[in-house]
């Protein structure tokens, strides 16, 4: 996952069921990579918030509710990046009925815009 040429220092690779109670076990591991680590405690902040919002969209919009499904959580840190990659095997949006938030309905509503100029 990382960039040609550029060594992992450490990674990590879960699949873990789609359900709130595994996000801890993935913040964990997460913390675990990055301890000790010359990073900004800032930025770490960053990377737990964003990798919380994946796999909580993975977890409410990946699968019919009451259906059981996965995800795959893999971190790669080398000596400059951090990849992080959150991906489920759901259906994905529209495939069945699934509350939108507000930024998928306004990104639709800015398509709309676009695609009348």
């Amino acid at each position: 996952m990382t960039s040609p040429g550029e060594a992992s220092v450490a990674r990590f690779q879960h699949d873990i069921a789609a359900v709130p109670s595994s996000l801890m076990g993935v913040l964990h591991q997460l913390d675990r990579l990055l301890a000790g680590r010359s990073i900004p405690p800032g930025r770490i902040q960053d990377v737990r918030l964003a990798v919380t919002e994946a796999c909580a969209n993975a977890v409410v919009h990946a699968y019919p509710k009451g259906e059981a499904g996965t995800m795959q959580v893999t971190a790669d840190l080398s000596t400059e990046t951090l990849v992080v990659a959150v991906r489920d095997y759901g259906s994905g949006f529209g495939a069945h009925h699934s509350r939108i938030g507000v930024g998928m309905r306004q990104r639709g509503s800015d398509a709309a815009d676009a695609s009348s100029v």
